[in-house]
């Protein structure tokens, strides 16, 4: 099992509860303008390397561990493994893209 295996059962599970889609952040604007809103905007942030980045896949992992392994397509061991390369001081880690958007209300 590799680590993509384990991060992807990861992603699934964010997916399933609703934390993370690639779609909805295209839909941000749309949104904010059918709620009457102008002067809008949106920008996105990818955060690479960081130790926070790190943390927070670590956690995340954590988190996720149990149902992870529940699932079946990944072992306890492949995700101590991928916790294990969170240790490599070389590891340059990525956050999935921070999302900010806004608008003002009509006067």
């Amino acid at each position: 099992m590799t680590n993509s295996s384990v991060y992807g059962i990861w992603k699934h599970k964010m997916l399933d509860r609703g934390s993370s889609t690639v779609t909805y952040p295209r839909t941000l604007v749309r949104r904010l303008r059918s709620r009457g809103l102008m002067e809008l905007g949106a920008e996105g942030t990818v955060i690479f390397g960081a130790q926070g980045v790190v943390d927070v896949h670590r956690a995340n992992l954590r988190q996720v561990r149990d149902e992870a392994v529940a699932t079946g397509r990944v072992s306890a061991n492949d995700v101590d493994l991928a916790l294990q390369t969170l240790e490599d001081p070389k590891l340059v880690a990525t956050l999935s893209m921070l999302i900010s958007a806004w608008g003002r209300k009509r006067a």
